[in-house]
């Protein structure tokens, strides 16, 4: 639970960095996720749609920031039950009964 913890601290740190510079990771998921060692998280092509296509994304920001939250929900929930499709609509109870008994409910 600790390492989920520290992997979700970061995740949530870097959605909310690239939010503060006005823009939107927009590519949330577990393939644009690295590991760099046991403790370091890291997003790959974190507003790069915004980058190459500025005019698009700045008109519907805000719309894209949320949907960065969703998928970063849903990133939580897989790593938490370790599986990549644990936020599936058709998994999602399953994996949330799971995430409820295994870990503390603070999580």
């Amino acid at each position: 639970e600790e390492v989920l913890w520290n992997h979700a601290l970061q995740l949530i740190s870097a959605v909310h960095a690239v939010h503060l510079a006005g823009a939107a990771v927009r590519s949330l998921e577990a393939s644009r996720v690295i590991l760099t060692d046991k403790h370091t998280v890291r997003i790959s092509s974190a507003g790069l749609l915004d980058v190459s296509r500025p005019e698009a994304s700045h008109k519907q920001l805000p719309h894209l920031q949320a949907e960065d939250l969703i998928s970063l929900g849903r990133l939580l929930l897989c790593l938490a039950c370790a599986s990549p499709t644990a936020a599936a609509n058709s998994s999602l109870n399953q994996s949330m009964a799971y995430v409820c008994a295994s870990f503390s409910p603070d999580l």
